[in-house]
Formats: C-alpha cells, structure tokens, sequence
C-alpha cells in the first residue's frame, strides 16, 4: 500500500513538473503601493522591466555559449528550398505530426571541419505537450535565409542538428564577432 502511494506520488510529481515547464508565467500586473507618486511608481516598474530583460539576455547568452561549447560543428547555412507538411513518426510508424522540412546549404563554417556533402536538411525532431522541438530557427527559414547551424558529431545529416538560430537572434558576444568579423 504504502509503495502504491509513493509510486503515485511520484508519476504526480512528474506529471505537475512538466505542466510547469511547458505553462506561461502570467503577466505581472503593477499596481502602485499606497503613498506611492505616480513618478515613484513609474520609476519602479521600469527598474523592474530592465531587471527583467536583463536576466533574458544572460540566459539567452548562456544557452548560445553552451550551444556553442557542445557543437561539434558550427555552420553558417542558406535556405535553399523548403517542404511545407513532412510526417513525424512515432516508433510504431504512425504519423503524429506534420513538421516543415528546411533544405540547407553550408555557406560557411565557423566551427569544426567538413564532412559529407555540404547540404542538409532540418526539421522538428518531434513533439510535447509544449509544442515542437528541435531543429530551432531555420525549420521555419524562407529561401535564401541564412541561419547559424550546431550540429553534433558526424558527417552533416538532419538527424546531427541540435539547433540553429536566425544570426540577428545572436547575442552570445564571441559568436557575435564571429559573425560580424566573417560578414
């Protein structure tokens, strides 16, 4: 008995941990403090936006080093042609989902050295209760874009894409100047 409630204890916890990382935080609905000055007030709420936008940035400049560290490779790539409803499969080979497929081509590598053809795809890896994951900004590329593109060990393949992102989204400063010294 007292391992059946601990065993669902557990599945609730998993169950409540991953509606908390997939929700979106509600939005903070300022209100003056009694006695507080409109200019009070206003001065208040922006300190508190800029804290905010600046944890954003810290974040979002950790996760593009990391992406960075654990590349293998680090490719600057074109959109050269795009596929609007490719099937995901699950393991039985029943489709669960239709992913854009976007067709790449290395323009430039910034990371890493090449190997296998300098073409590649990339597309959704697959599906949660969040949305789509994997592939990141170039999925929904438009020919001619360009993306930078991680990718793990390996020859270039879609399966070897960890993520990508549109180069104006980079903010992480060396890959920054990277890109700025390369253009």
């Amino acid at each position: 008995m007292l391992r059946q409630l601990i065993v669902a204890i557990a599945i609730a916890a998993l169950a409540v941990g991953e509606a908390v990382a997939c929700s979106i935080v509600p939005p903070v609905h300022d209100e003056p403090f009694v006695g507080e000055t409109a200019e009070a007030f206003q001065q208040r709420v922006e300190a508190r936006r800029a804290q905010e936008e600046a944890d954003r940035q810290a974040r979002l400049i950790a996760f593009q080093r990391q992406a960075w560290e654990e590349a293998s490779s680090v490719v600057i790539a074109r959109v050269t042609r795009r596929e609007e409803a490719v099937p995901l499969r699950n393991r039985y080979g029943e489709v669960y989902y239709r992913t854009p497929r976007t067709h790449l081509r290395v323009v430039r590598w910034l990371k890493g050295e090449a190997r296998g053809r300098p073409s590649f795809g990339v597309r959704y890896a697959g599906l949660t209760s969040c949305g789509p994951y994997g592939g990141g900004d170039a999925v929904n590329g438009a020919v001619g874009e360009e993306f930078v593109v991680f990718l793990s060990a390996g020859r270039l393949h879609e399966s070897r894409v960890t993520d990508s992102f549109a180069p104006d989204s980079v903010v992480e400063p060396g890959l920054r100047e990277l890109l700025t010294r390369a253009d």
